[in-house]
Order: structure tokens, then sequence, then C-alpha cells
């Protein structure tokens, strides 16, 4: 028994919804942006119990139309001016109604053939676009999985010790050094990978908003003379309170020094980097070893749409990488890149 209504009445709602966002769109500068109702009033038009009868399609768009739209926040709007978001397209709408009526899984090759190599391409392209060498990197919800992803890359990668099979407690405590102005998932992410919060160094910045170089150092050499085991500088390309970029270049070359993992939170201000306006500030974002963008952020994709770049191509499957018998490919006959291996989702969307 299908789930599913007749083709027609099908049909018929689809007509019935692009109506919708047509009328949602037209004269949109003009419709309110926020709909002024409290946490209350919106809860008590949705709060009911659990549904033992189906409800006609029909009846829920009737349902939508009343309720949900007037009470969504018009973040679409050109009058919305709140946080960093951007709005999307009419392009991106499209995108996503096909992407929900193929609804791939882009896990494994084979079950999104299309969306696994268009996501290869789309990545290169990306990083080509902010100037960074890289041809490898996946798609993911927003920047801050996007840096989660590259920092569990980091922690996997420069540990002295094996973290994925003995943990934190094998070896001595790693150390995280970013700006005071850094982006709180960057602490949301230290956090969540059992490194402490305590470990993430915040070094002060200085009258431009950027890192203080100087002190950023003399933090990490005080750390391994007392025992620390320091292992990556997370940089701003971009904070969201200011615009700040921070010295790539030199910040680079301290990683260097050290032997430093480099990351670059360019989740707000990356794309910048391709522009020919300021794409002096972000003079040595080639030579890091990941980086984080958003591109539901200045490229105008529907949320959601993060990106993480890496430099080795192999350092996020040495991180994510976990192969059950029923996902096991007959690796001689088969030659394909399975983006399961590279990223902490199995069940991915057709991001790309």
């Amino acid at each position: 028994m299908s789930l599913d209504v007749d083709i027609e009445e099908f049909r018929k709602s689809l007509y019935k919804v692009s109506d919708l966002i047509v009328d949602l769109y037209s004269d949109i500068e003009n419709k309110k942006v926020f709909c002024g109702k409290n946490e209350d009033e919106v809860r008590e038009l949705f709060e009911e119990e659990l549904p033992i009868n189906g409800v006609e399609l029909d009846k829920l768009l009737e349902t939508t139309i009343k309720d949900v739209l007037s009470t969504s926040t018009l973040n679409t709007s050109p009058n919305y001016m709140a946080y960093v978001s951007s709005a999307g397209t009419y392009a991106g709408i499209v995108a996503e109604l096909l992407c929900s009526a193929l609804n791939q899984n882009c896990s494994k090759w084979h079950c999104s053939p299309a969306g696994s190599e268009i996501e290869r391409v789309i990545v290169e392209w990306i990083a080509k676009f902010v100037g960074y060498p890289s041809t490898f990197g996946s798609l993911v919800s927003g920047g801050t999985a996007a840096n989660m992803s590259c920092l569990a890359a980091c922690r996997k990668i420069k540990a002295p010790f094996d973290v994925s099979n003995d943990g934190l407690k094998a070896g001595p405590q790693l150390t995280f050094y970013t700006s005071t102005e850094t982006h709180s998932c960057v602490e949301k992410s230290i956090d969540s990978l059992g490194v402490g919060k305590k470990n993430l160094r915040k070094i002060s910045i200085k009258d431009d908003f950027t890192i203080d170089v100087k002190k950023l150092e003399e933090q990490i050499v005080l750390d391994k003379n007392q025992g620390y085991y320091p292992v990556c500088i997370i940089a701003n390309g971009g904070t969201v309170n200011t615009g700040a970029v921070d010295p790539l270049d030199t910040i680079a070359e301290l990683c260097k020094k050290y032997n430093l993992w480099f990351h670059v939170d360019a989740a707000y201000g990356g794309p910048a980097s391709g522009t020919k306006l300021v794409k002096h500030l972000f003079k040595g974002i080639e030579k890091a070893d990941s980086v984080a963008l958003d591109p539901h952020k200045w490229f105008y994709t529907p949320i959601e749409a993060g990106c993480a770049l890496v430099k080795d191509i192999h350092s996020l499957k040495a991180t994510f990488s976990i192969l059950p018998d029923y996902l096991k490919l007959d690796t001689e006959k088969f030659h394909r890149f399975e983006f399961m291996e590279h990223t902490f989702q199995l069940s991915r969307s057709f991001r790309a």
C-alpha cells in the first residue's frame, strides 16, 4: 500500500506550491520580515496530539498558507538585516525541489553517481575561487560542521599517539590556538572533540582586531616548556564581529616553525579572497592544512551548505573511514570515490 497520492493529484499539489512560492516572493520587499508574534502565540498554532489518522495533502497546504508562512521570518527579504546570512536564489529553490525529488543519499558512489561526481567538481571550484590549492574536501551542513571536520582531522593527524583507538589520555595534553575574536563554533568543536575548552588558548588581539602573533608565539613556547603538546593554530579568514583577517602568511610560517597544523576559519569572509578588492588580505591561505567555508553565505546557496577543504586528501579518510561489512567495496573491481569515508555523516543530502 503506497503512502503517496495519485500522480495527477501530486501534479496539482506541485502547481499549488509553485504558485505559493511565487506569491511569497512577489513584492517581498514590502512584506513584514518578522511576524510579530511571541513564542506562546506561535506554539499554540501547532500544538496538538499525535494524530492517529492521516490528513489530506490539500488540507496540509491550507495550514501551511495560514499558519506556517504567516509565522516564518522572511530571511529571503532584502530587508532582513540580522546575522550573517544570505537570501539564496530562485535557482537554489528549483534545485532544492529537484534534490527532494531525487532523494539521493550521497554516501556511497553507486547510491548517488551524479551527486558524488558533481560534489567533487563543486569542491574543486570553491577551492580555486578562494585561492586554495586543494582538489579535495566535502560539503557539510555549514561553517560549524566544516570547522569541526577540519579540526577532527587535525587532532587525528597531529596527535603523537593513536587518538582514535587509545583516546586523548594516551598522550600529552593537546593545545590549540586562536584569537579572542574567533567564532564560538571553534570552541564548541574543541569541546566536542574532547580536547577541553581550557586547552583552546585564546590569544589577545591588536587594535585592528587581528591576533597578536608575538603573544601567540610566546604562548606556544610557554606551553611546550610546561609539557603541553601544541598541535594547531586556527586563524580567522574574516571574523563575524568585524571582518578582521589574521596575518595568514605570518601564521603559516609560525606553524612551519613549530610543526603545527594550520587551519583557517574562513566561513564568514573566505570568498572575499576571490575578489580583487581584498585578495591581498588572504595571502597565505594557500599554505593552510585546512580551510572551513560557508557557501550558504557569500555563495548564496540555500541553507544548509558548508565546505571543509583539506590539503592532504588522505587526512579526512584517516579520520572518518570505518567500514562495516555491508559498506565494503571491492577496490580491485571498482575505483570509486566514497564520500562516506571522508565525512562524519553517512547519510548525506545532494548539497552539490
